[in-house]
């Protein structure tokens, strides 16, 4: 017979077929002969049987499937809008102000350190491609960290839309107003790709 553990089902049959010869056997019946009777219907051996109706008396009846219960699972991460685009800032900071290229090794020490970070390195990664990032091959095979091409091409619309704003006559012309400043300038650039 097989090591594997008996499934709460498994279980629970025979603890019911010792249940049902106990109802039906007469009361003077010992104990080793109604285990040897559950034993040829079931299959299973008698100190087993014992244990199973051990549990079933302890627990009423019901069992569970041992090592069913797992642990954990994947940690949820939760990061506010206001970390994110920390995160934003630090990956264009890589770009302009450091001039190299940001790599997930480089970011999640920078990150661990600013916002206290405490996620592994593939919950990085997710966090970046959920933001709005991805790593794109260069001409060099070199793999860079770059914003995904419908965030550019949302921008890109935006811009438009701003120009045919601005060089409309009509006076029904919106008006524009800047919360904020956040640009990399053109003539920034990396050498390594």
């Amino acid at each position: 017979m097989s090591k594997k553990p008996f499934r709460s089902q498994a279980r629970n049959i025979v603890y019911n077929v010792y249940q049902k010869i106990c109802a039906e056997e007469d009361k003077d019946q010992s104990e080793s002969s109604i285990l040897k009777r559950v034993q040829t219907l079931t299959g299973v051996s008698s100190s087993t049987i014992r244990r199973f109706v051990g549990e079933g008396r302890a627990n009423g009846g019901v069992f569970s499937t041992p090592g069913k219960k797992r642990k954990g699972g994947k940690k949820k991460i939760n990061l506010d809008s206001f970390d994110l685009e920390v995160i934003r800032n630090k990956i264009k900071e890589f770009y302009t102000v450091k001039k190299e290229i940001p790599t997930l090794r480089k970011l999640l020490h920078t990150l661990r350190e600013d916002i206290d970070f405490n996620g592994s390195r593939e919950s990085w990664r997710l966090i970046l491609k959920n933001i709005g990032f991805d790593f794109v091959k260069c001409q060099s095979k070199r793999t860079i960290l770059m914003e995904r091409h419908d965030i550019k091409i949302q921008r890109f619309r935006y811009l438009e839309r701003l120009k045919k704003n601005r060089e409309s006559q009509q006076p029904d012309k919106l008006d524009v107003v800047y919360l904020d400043e956040t640009y990399i300038h053109g003539s920034c650039s990396v050498n390594k790709c």
